[in-house]
């Protein structure tokens, strides 16, 4: 996993799903990344793009997420925050998969003692702000 920050737009996986994105609009590629993580083991690549796919649905939803990238805020004005709504509860389940056992992106954090606090109370912030809509 190349990261450079506990963030979620702070490692390649989300750097190259961003920019495959924006400024389109389009709600299928969120849908499909939270939906990738219904698996018996959670790779890290779509553990990280789950997490930029919540961010995606709570930044649609006037909610805010640190260190947002410019191709987000212009994917945002796009979006039909109505359809984007209904995303939520599949935004907030991601987060909990990536957050649980047998998520590779987690093991990979949790090796890192000293950041993985911070980069879990990053994904569950964003879990409990979603869980306010």
């Amino acid at each position: 996993m190349g990261a450079w920050g506990t963030r979620f737009f702070e490692n390649d996986d989300a750097s190259d799903w961003v920019y495959d994105l924006a400024p389109s609009g389009e709600l299928a590629p969120v849908a499909d990344a939270l939906a990738a993580v219904d698996v018996d083991y959670l790779e890290s690549p779509e553990g990280a793009v789950a997490l930029c796919a919540a961010a995606a649905v709570a930044v649609s939803q006037g909610l805010p997420v640190a260190e947002l990238p410019d191709s987000l805020t212009a994917w945002k004005v796009q979006v039909d925050v109505t359809a984007a709504k209904a995303l939520v509860p599949d935004a907030i389940a991601a987060i909990e998969r990536v957050l649980a056992n047998g998520s590779e992106l987690k093991e990979l954090w949790q090796e890192n003692e000293e950041d993985y606090p911070a980069w879990e109370k990053e994904a569950a912030s964003l879990r409990d702000q979603l869980r306010t809509l």
